[in-house]
């Protein structure tokens, strides 16, 4: 199973593998963000 952290700013997103906490972040603008949960959400990511 997949482990992801998810901190919510004003204007950007932060992430990162819960299983490894000392690697770094990954910074996403809100709009960014938003567009990849859209699509996650509308099946666009699947696997072939």
């Amino acid at each position: 199973m997949e482990c992801l952290e998810v901190a919510v700013r004003a204007d950007h997103v932060l992430t990162r593998d819960s299983k490894k906490s000392a690697a770094s972040a990954l910074h996403f603008t809100a709009p960014a963000w938003t567009g990849f949960l859209r699509a996650v959400s509308r099946g666009e990511l699947e696997r072939s």
